[in-house]
Formats: structure tokens, C-alpha cells, sequence
């Protein structure tokens, strides 16, 4: 876990562009959380020099219990 220049908790990751049904059409069982939606792709704001967007993500195990994400 790092911290940002502003405080925020911050990660670097390596990440692959997905669909709608990833985790199902990959037969990926989920632990938690759900898969992506329509709504998730509506998020993807990319006006105002991208100061709006936002982007989700399908983490691991290993990673959500090491930074404690979700908790």
C-alpha cells in the first residue's frame, strides 16, 4: 500500500479491460462483491479532462486481505 501525493491510500496494479459477465464467463468464482454491470461502464466519465472518472475492478483474495479492502 502506498500513499498519494494528497494522503489518499493508493495501489499500482496491472490491469486487463474487461466485459459485462467476465467473472461468469470465465467461470471465476466470486468471494465477494458481484460482477460488472451496465452501471459500471456508466461511471467511466471521461469529460473534464477525466476529473470524473472512475473505474472498477475484480481484486483478488490475496490483495483484499493484505489492505484490508472492504473492511
Amino acid at each position: 500500500m502506498l500513499r498519494t501525493k494528497n494522503g489518499k491510500r493508493g495501489i499500482t496494479l496491472n490491469a486487463i479491460p474487461v466485459d459485462l459477465d467476465f467473472a461468469s464467463t470465465m467461470k471465476i468464482e466470486l468471494l465477494a462483491g458481484r460482477d460488472f454491470n451496465p452501471g459500471d461502464f456508466s461511471i467511466m466519465d471521461t469529460t473534464a479532462n477525466y476529473a470524473n472518472f472512475k473505474q472498477p475492478y475484480i481484486i483478488n483474495e490475496a490483495l483484499a486481505k493484505k489492505d484490508r479492502l472492504g473492511a
